[in-house]
């Protein structure tokens, strides 16, 4: 188990959060699984302004906090769906937890949010025309499974998307300087 003490127009994303309550390892978890209510989700600017790694490829953080005043957990590789500004589902494929241009596939696992605390997940994606059809999301929408509230976050300001689109598990850290951590460190 991981815990976490502390923690961007027309496209939208759905992550699904496990409905499981027990680590990887088969031990009880800490917290219950989040519900979208005990949450918010938010680019994390800093992090996303990093990673840009040449022919077109970049990536955006997502940061998913707790807002409630309870522990709770995710767990695993969320799964994710491309909106437009009228909240219309985007044809562009999801590749969860595969390796592209800019990361490694990244171990799932369970991560503990404190109140206050974030997790967080990547998403890379292309730019270019090369990398197959283009569309311009605007809003990305988190949602846990059998919940009916989505979490939303804009995506204001960022380029479009051509091709697919590869998106990590919650991870218990953002990217530093632009560099996922190294998959050995989130078992620590």
């Amino acid at each position: 188990m991981i815990s976490v003490a502390k923690l961007g127009a027309g496209v939208a994303v759905w992550v699904v959060f496990s409905a499981a309550a027990m680590s990887q390892s088969g031990k009880p978890a800490i917290g219950a699984p989040c519900q979208s209510s005990q949450l918010s989700a938010s680019i994390d600017n800093k992090e996303s302004d990093q990673i840009d790694g040449g022919v077109g490829n970049h990536a955006i953080t997502i940061a998913i906090s707790n807002i409630s005043p309870s522990r709770c957990t995710v767990n695993g590789v969320p799964g994710l769906t491309l909106l437009d500004t009228a909240k219309r589902r985007l044809q562009i494929p999801v590749c969860q937890n595969c390796q592209g241009y800019l990361f490694h596939t990244q171990p799932p696992g369970e991560v503990l949010l404190d109140p206050g605390a974030a997790a967080y997940v990547v998403i890379g994606y292309n730019i270019n025309d090369g990398a197959g059809p283009c569309s311009q999301p605007a809003t990305l929408s988190l949602r846990p499974p059998g919940d009916s509230r989505p979490l939303r976050a804009s995506f204001a300001g960022f380029s479009r998307i051509c091709g697919k689109v590869n998106i990590t598990p919650f991870l218990a850290k953002p990217p530093v300087d632009g560099f996922l951590p190294d998959p050995g460190e989130s078992k620590k």
